[in-house]
C-alpha cells in the first residue's frame, strides 16, 4: 500500500457534530472531488482542491492528533477507491472510536455509491460506521446490516447548521440497529425536484391547538397573494384536535402538516421515550422542504412545542412571531436562581434532551418557595425571542401595545379577527337563511369546581345576570354552552328559554361557524368573551355585578386586559351596547393583516438584523 495514494482537501480537528458521535472530539480527513451538486452543501472548495498524499502519511498526520476518533468525508469520499485501504489502516492503527470493545471509524457520504458500499459491507471496512446523506426524494430502500448504523442528516438543513450551532447544542442524531436507508436511484432526480420546489415562495403557519386556526386562516387569507407556492399548515396533533370541527378549513391550506404532541418527562425511567420522540419529530420537521432563500415561517403557537421544532430545525428561514404581551413577558421573564429551581423534568430536557435533539433549550423554573396561584412557574425558551425571529408582532386588543424598548423588528397590531377576513360575512350569509334567528351565547363557568364565592350567592347573581339577557334579546336564539370541567352547573341555574349546547367546540371555531349569525357573547370572567372580543363580535363579562374580593377583581383585569368600557357590564338595569364594527378590512389601521404585511417587507432589513444580532453574541 505504500504506493497508494488519496487527494486530501484538508486534515483537522474539532468537535464532532452528528451521529451518535455528537459531541466527541474527532479528526476530520476530507478527501477531494464529488460527483453531486446537493443544495445544502457547505463544502464547495472540495470539489477539486487538494493534494495527492500516501495513505501512510495521512495515518501519520492523523496520530499526531492524539485523538481516538476519525471520520472521512468530503466531497464525495467514495470516489477514491483508495479509501477502503485507509479505512482498514486507520481502524489497524487505532484511530477509531471505542464502542462495545469495538473500534469503528466514521464515514460521512451520500448514498450515490452502491457499489462501494456493497465493498464496505462485503469486508473490505468491516468496523465502519457510516453517516449517510439521505436523499429527500424516497424512491427505493435498503436495510443495512446490523454492524452499520445510520446518522441520519437532513438533506435540506441550511449548510452553516449542520454540526454545532452558536451555543453548542448539536443537530439532529439519530441512530438505530436496524436502520432503514431510503435512496433516490436517479441522483439528479432529487436536485430537479427540489428546484422546482424552491421556484416560489412558500408560507408555512405553526399552530398547536385547533383554537389557533381562525389565526392562521386571517394569515392565510392577509398573505396568499405573496406566496404563489402555496399556504401551509403545521399542527400538533392532540385531544384538542380531535374534538374540533376544523376539517372544514383544511382546503384553506395547499397542505396540512400533523406532528405528535410530546408528554413531559416524568423521570429518568422516561428520558429514552422522551428523547426518542423529539428526535422523531425533529427529523420529520427537518425533512419539510423549506426554502431559507425565499419561505417564511410565521409562528402563531406556543414556542415549547411544536414551534420550537420547527425554528430549531430550519433555524435559517426567515421567521414571524405573532405574541401577546403578556406571553412576551412571559418570553422575556428572567427566573433568579436563588427564588427559582429546575423542575426534574425541566433540568432534563434542558441538559439532557433538548442538545441531543437539537432543539432550543428550554426552561422550566418553579418557585424554591411556592407561594401558589397562576404564573408562578416559569416557561420560557432559553434565549429571547428576538434572538430567535427576524420580526415580532406584539397582538393587543388596541394594536398600539409595545414593551419600553422596542425596536423597529417589533411591530404592534391588533389581534386576529375573523372579521378580517375577505367576504367573510357575505360567504356565511349566503350559506343560511335569510330568516335565520340571530344567537347570544352565554358561556358558563365551573363555579361549583373554582369556589371563588360561595355557590349559593354566585348562582343567585348568575341568575340575575341571565334575566337581563333575556330581557334585552328577546327576538334572539339563546344558547347556554357549558364549560368543559362542569359538573352540575347548568342544573343550578334558571335557564327557561336558553338551549343548552354541550358539544364541546372550541370556543373560536365555534365563532368562526356561526359568526354571521352572532349577536353577543357573554360570560361571567371566561376568556372567551375577550377571543370573541378579538374577533368582531360584541361581547361582554359580567363579573362586576359579582361580589368578588379585591385580589379576584385584580385578576380578572389582568386577564381581560385593556378592553372597551362597553365590554365589562356593572349595571344590570341599563342595555348593554353594541360597540364593534364587523366591517374592519385587512388594510384599517393597525389590523394583524396589516401588521403581517410589514412584517414580510421587512425581510431583508429583519435577515440583516439577525446576522448582525449573530455576530455581536459571537
Amino acid at each position: 500500500m505504500n504506493d497508494e495514494t488519496l487527494t486530501i482537501n484538508e486534515i483537522y480537528q474539532s468537535i464532532q457534530g452528528e451521529s451518535t458521535w455528537a459531541g466527541e472530539r474527532c479528526v476530520f480527513v476530507r478527501l477531494t472531488f464529488c460527483n453531486l451538486r446537493c443544495n445544502y452543501c457547505d463544502t464547495e472548495y472540495a470539489f477539486y482542491e487538494g493534494k495527492k498524499m500516501p495513505l501512510k502519511d495521512i495515518v501519520d498526520l492523523v496520530a499526531t492528533f492524539h485523538c481516538p476518533l476519525v471520520e472521512i468525508t468530503g466531497g464525495e469520499p467514495l470516489l477514491q477507491k483508495n479509501v477502503l485501504p485507509l479505512m482498514s489502516l486507520l481502524a489497524d492503527a487505532g484511530h477509531a472510536g471505542q464502542r462495545r470493545g469495538r473500534q469503528e471509524p466514521l464515514v460521512e457520504h451520500r448514498p450515490s455509491h452502491r457499489a462501494r458500499r456493497s465493498e464496505i459491507r462485503n469486508g473490505i471496512a468491516r468496523r465502519l460506521r457510516l453517516v449517510l446523506r439521505q436523499s429527500p426524494s424516497l424512491r427505493f430502500s435498503e436495510t443495512l446490516p446490523r454492524c452499520l448504523v445510520l446518522a441520519d442528516l437532513r438533506s435540506n438543513r441550511p449548510a452553516p447548521n449542520r454540526g454545532m450551532d452558536f451555543s453548542g447544542q448539536t443537530r439532529r442524531p439519530f441512530s438505530t440497529p436496524d436502520a432503514q436507508v431510503h435512496l433516490d436511484a436517479n441522483s439528479a432526480r432529487s436536485v430537479i425536484r427540489n428546484r422546482q420546489m424552491k421556484a416560489d415562495p412558500k408560507l408555512w403557519i405553526v399552530i398547536s391547538r385547533p383554537d389557533r386556526l381562525p389565526n392562521a386562516l386571517v394569515a392565510a387569507d392577509a398573505l396568499r397573494e405573496r406566496f404563489a407556492g402555496g399556504i401551509h399548515l403545521l399542527r400538533e396533533e392532540s385531544k384538542w384536535w380531535e374534538n374540533a370541527n376544523w376539517q372544514p378549513y383544511a382546503n384553506e391550506f395547499t397542505e396540512v402538516h400533523a406532528f405528535r404532541k410530546i408528554k413531559t418527562c416524568r423521570g429518568l425511567k422516561d428520558l429514552p421515550r422522551l428523547y426518542r420522540e423529539n428526535v422523531n419529530r425533529q427529523r420529520e420537521v427537518g425533512a419539510l422542504p423549506i426554502d431559507p432563500d425565499k419561505d417564511v415561517l410565521l409562528c402563531l403557537a406556543g414556542l415549547l412545542g411544536l414551534g420550537n421544532a420547527a425554528l430549531s430545525a430550519h433555524p435559517n428561514v426567515y421567521k414571524i412571531l405573532c405574541v401577546s404581551p403578556k406571553a412576551y413577558s412571559e418570553l422575556t421573564r428572567r427566573g433568579d436562581r436563588a427564588r427559582f429551581r429546575f423542575t426534574t423534568s425541566g433540568w432534563l430536557q434542558n441538559r439532557v434532551v433538548e442538545p441531543l435533539a437539537g432543539v432550543e433549550r428550554t426552561i422550566h423554573y418553579k418557585p424554591r418557595i411556592n407561594p401558589g396561584g397562576d404564573g408562578v412557574r416559569l416557561r420560557r425558551l432559553q434565549k429571547d425571542p428576538d434572538e430567535l425571529f427576524d420580526v415580532i408582532i406584539l397582538m393587543s386588543n388596541s394594536g398600539c401595545e409595545s414593551p419600553l424598548d422596542t425596536d423597529d423588528r417589533i411591530i404592534p397590531g391588533r389581534f386576529p379577527s375573523i372579521a378580517e377576513l375577505r367576504d367573510f360575512s357575505t360567504k356565511q350569509n349566503a350559506n343560511n337563511r335569510e330568516d335565520r334567528r340571530r344567537r347570544v351565547i352565554f358561556f358558563g363557568t365551573p363555579f361549583l369546581l373554582v369556589r371563588n364565592l360561595l355557590p349559593e350567592v354566585y348562582v343567585e347573581r348568575l341568575n340575575r345576570c341571565l334575566d337581563y339577557i333575556r330581557r334585552h334579546y328577546a327576538n334572539c336564539d339563546l344558547i347556554y354552552r357549558p364549560h368543559p370541567v362542569e359538573t352540575n352547573e347548568a342544573g343550578r341555574l334558571k335557564l327557561e328559554g336558553f338551549h343548552i349546547e354541550n358539544d364541546r367546540e372550541v370556543a373560536d371555531l365555534y365563532f368562526l361557524r356561526h359568526f354571521a349569525e352572532i349577536a353577543a357573547v357573554y360570560s361571567v370572567s371566561s376568556t372567551v368573551s375577550r377571543t370573541a372580543l378579538n374577533n368582531g363580535l360584541n361581547s361582554y363579562a359580567l363579573w362586576r355585578c359579582f361580589p368578588f374580593s379585591e385580589t379576584q377583581t385584580k385578576f380578572f383585569r389582568k386577564v381581560m386586559g385593556d378592553v372597551s368600557p362597553e365590554f365589562e357590564i356593572s349595571d344590570l338595569t341599563k342595555p348593554p351596547v353594541a360597540y364593534q364594527d364587523r366591517q374592519l378590512r385587512p388594510d384599517d389601521g393597525n389590523s394583524f393583516s396589516q401588521a403581517l404585511n410589514r412584517a414580510v417587507d421587512m425581510r431583508s432589513v429583519g435577515t440583516h438584523l439577525r446576522g448582525v444580532r449573530q455576530s455581536n453574541r459571537g
